[in-house]
């Protein structure tokens, strides 16, 4: 990864004493997030998509799959929230449905 050097110095200000990882995580997961919704529908709502697709990167979020996602599913219901929605390809579908 290449950053421009202002801003790799003002990161490690950011980080302290922490590891890269540790500091890495609390930056990714302080980020504002959709609030929950709750529904019997199975409809995610547009900002969870783009919140959850941003933060896993377009990437399916099946164990071992690394493919690009292509649609979403919840992992309980009935609230859809960023926490509950994940991105998943059609091979993780067949793979995760009883």
């Amino acid at each position: 990864m290449e950053l421009d050097p202002k801003v790799a110095e003002l990161l490690k200000k950011m980080k302290g004493d922490r590891d890269w990882n540790t500091f890495m995580k609390e930056l990714m997961d302080g980020q504002p997030k959709p609030e929950p919704v709750k529904t019997e529908s199975p409809y995610i709502p547009v900002a969870i998509k783009k919140h959850v697709a941003t933060k896993t990167n377009g990437i399916c979020a099946h164990p071992d799959c690394n493919k690009p996602a292509i649609e979403f599913h919840h992992t309980t219901t009935p609230t859809t929230s960023p926490i509950s929605a994940r991105p998943i390809t059609t091979s993780a579908i067949s793979v995760s449905s009883p």
